[in-house]
């Protein structure tokens, strides 16, 4: 009933918009008689760009030749924190895993909390929790992170590939189509290819420097200023048509 009801509104617009392109071809499977583009949303790629880098002494006490890999993301699903904290379990003493987001009291903290100490890493996974200098902390990392079963149009995953680091990603829907071509995917719940890719950006100065070249143009396609543009020349072509 509401797919019909939806497809009689939908007619009734001028154009439709989808926040991103797998919205788009979902849509038109639905409603291909609707006229509607793929405009993603964007981020402001200069606010993580321009950050200012705490040092790692500052950040989480270690010393400034500690690798950090950081994940900013709920603690519930489909986010997989899990994953990377088993993939620091597998890496010599000098990677440490950064997780920012939630409070202290949350279920999803607590299991991870236990996981890093069972397996032996609680001093070597950091819990900041909810933080508005997110920035900062991503422009103080080596390497990003996102771990997930599934996203949306993953708005951390841009932000992390625009703060001049590389960035690994799940290779599930949600972020293959962003991540692709520019950062690196790696199977979902796959702590050793993690850890492995997590150590060649480590080890491999020339590899870890591409990498992050190819994040850093990828992000800027996203950036709040072309989305706005976009949208300008859509309101632009009706307002000339009136």
């Amino acid at each position: 009933i509401f797919k019909y009801l939806d497809s009689f509104i939908y007619k009734r617009y001028s154009k439709v918009i989808a926040c991103s392109d797998k919205a788009l071809e979902t849509f038109k499977a639905r409603y291909n008689k609707v006229d509607c583009v793929s405009i993603p949303n964007g981020v402001n790629i200069s606010k993580y760009r321009n950050a200012l880098p705490y040092s790692k002494q500052e950040l989480i006490n270690v010393s400034e030749d500690t690798f950090i890999a950081t994940m900013v993301a709920r603690f519930t699903y489909p986010k997989r924190q899990d994953t990377l904290v088993k993939a620091i379990s597998l890496l010599p003493d000098k990677f440490h895993a950064i997780l920012v987001g939630g409070t202290p009291e949350d279920d999803g903290i607590v299991k991870i909390k236990e996981l890093a100490n069972t397996l032996g890493v609680d001093n070597r996974v950091h819990f900041l929790y909810t933080r508005s200098d997110v920035a900062r902390i991503l422009k103080s990392s080596d390497v990003v992170v996102m771990s997930s079963e599934y996203e949306g149009l993953s708005l951390s995953s841009i932000e992390g590939m625009a703060c001049g680091h590389p960035f690994i990603a799940s290779n599930v829907n949600g972020l293959r189509e962003i991540v692709n071509g520019a950062g690196k995917l790696v199977e979902c719940g796959n702590a050793k290819a993690l850890a492995d890719t997590i150590h060649k950006f480590a080890a491999d100065a020339d590899y870890y420097k591409d990498v992050t070249t190819k994040c850093v143009s990828r992000a800027n396609e996203y950036d709040i200023k072309n989305v706005c543009s976009k949208y300008m020349e859509i309101y632009a072509h009706f307002v000339n048509k009136a």
